[in-house]
């Protein structure tokens, strides 16, 4: 019996050893190949492994020419910039005159309040005029008349220029054809056959994508160069030829890609889940009773569901611990996708896009802020022109 323990010279070794008839047992994750299950009777893994095609960073090139894109902010127009503004405008402009007439419907002088103090001992004093002279603020008192119809110009301004930004971002993706900047060479196994690109993989790989039914991926075979193993030497080649600008890819099960970012930091995936292979970790001679033995209890083990849980813990333990050990961030440092967030726009954006948003955020700002300010001035001129005869007839009497 062999197991795997540290170093890619004992993982060979193993290898070999299971592979060639030697061992009884090997415990080390290979995948299951016709030409392997020939030879060795094997407990397959509840787990599929995700294949994807990975490239180096450098090979992404803008996705369109500067001639028939633009950036997401140049994509404004002169005119809408302009209408934008003017929203704004009227929003602030609507705000300086409520605070303007609260300045003139706020008390100053002595012709309506002046003689409250003195009057205040006369029982005359009409209850209301005390009242309005007291909980009304002056100039004088240091406080500030604020009208409703400033927060409303406010809230308004708010809203109608949420409004607009938002309908501005719907129509970006929905009718400017907005796209990422970034695409790599090719985005199909189609395309990538008429590339002068490589695959490299493992010999493991290869078997089962030959033993496969997909056409497409039968023929990356005259694409492919491969390795013995999966191991730090595949690794390592993986990042010496990114840095070296070779135009090879590499097919990498998504469950390695801590290790992947342990050597390197600078690939991304281009095809995602390109072929799901099937695996085995535990290895026997042909048909032997230990392996029929073994594998009545390893299936009790599966169905009480143990072997994901260890199997998804031991990959996390040992990416965390060689990530840490070389200061790095997995999230950051792992293959990704190619970022999709939308960066240029095919057209700019034009007044036609905008004018409907524009007139309707307009009318918004315009009935509720002016609407809430004209009747703020009739009611305060109506209850002050009704308190300002109620004091004149008690000073007459006085």
């Amino acid at each position: 019996m062999m197991s795997a323990q540290n170093g890619s010279s004992l993982v060979d070794e193993i290898h070999k050893q299971v592979l060639g008839g030697v061992a009884d047992i090997g415990l080390i994750e290979l995948l299951r190949t016709p030409a392997r299950l020939a030879t060795y009777s094997a407990i397959q893994s509840p787990i599929l492994a995700e294949y994807s095609l990975l490239i180096h960073k450098s090979f992404l090139r803008p996705k369109c020419a500067t001639a028939t894109c633009v950036n997401e902010l140049d994509a404004f127009t002169i005119p809408t910039w302009v209408t934008f503004l003017c929203l704004l405008f009227v929003v602030v402009c609507g705000r300086r005159l409520s605070q303007r007439v609260a300045a003139y419907l706020q008390p100053d002088s002595k012709e309506l309040c002046g003689y409250v103090a003195s009057a205040k001992l006369d029982s005359t004093l009409p209850l209301e005029v005390a009242h309005h002279c007291e909980m009304t603020p002056t100039v004088r008192d240091g406080r500030k008349l604020v009208l409703s119809s400033t927060l409303v110009f406010i809230l308004m301004g708010t809203v109608c220029c949420c409004l607009y930004l938002t309908s501005v971002s719907i129509v970006l993706p929905s009718q400017l054809t907005v796209e990422p900047f970034l695409a790599a060479p090719f985005s199909s196994v189609e395309q990538l056959l008429r590339t002068d690109f490589t695959v490299h993989t493992t010999t493991g790989v290869l078997g089962q994508l030959l033993a496969s039914n997909d056409p497409e991926l039968i023929s990356l075979e005259k694409k492919m160069i491969t390795a013995a193993l999966y191991d730090d030497e595949f690794l390592q080649t993986m990042a010496d030829f990114g840095k070296a600008g070779t135009r090879t890819t590499f097919l990498a099960p998504r469950s390695s890609y801590g290790r992947v970012a342990h050597f390197t930091c600078d690939f991304v995936e281009v095809l995602p889940n390109l072929h799901s292979a099937s695996s085995s970790p535990y290895w026997f001679r042909r048909n032997s009773q230990l392996y029929q033995d073994f594998s009545e209890r390893f299936q009790r083990v599966r169905e009480a569901g143990i072997v994901e849980l260890i199997s998804e813990r031991y990959a996390d333990l040992y990416v965390d611990y060689f990530l840490r050990r070389e200061g790095k961030v997995g999230a950051l440092c792992e293959p990704r996708r190619i970022p999709d967030k939308p960066t240029v726009a095919h057209r700019t954006v034009g007044m036609d896009d905008v004018i409907f948003t524009f007139s309707a955020a307009l009318a918004i700002a315009l009935g509720a802020g002016f609407g809430s300010l004209a009747v703020e001035i009739i009611i305060h001129h109506r209850k002050r022109k009704g308190n300002l005869i109620m004091f004149k007839l008690n000073r007459e009497r006085i």
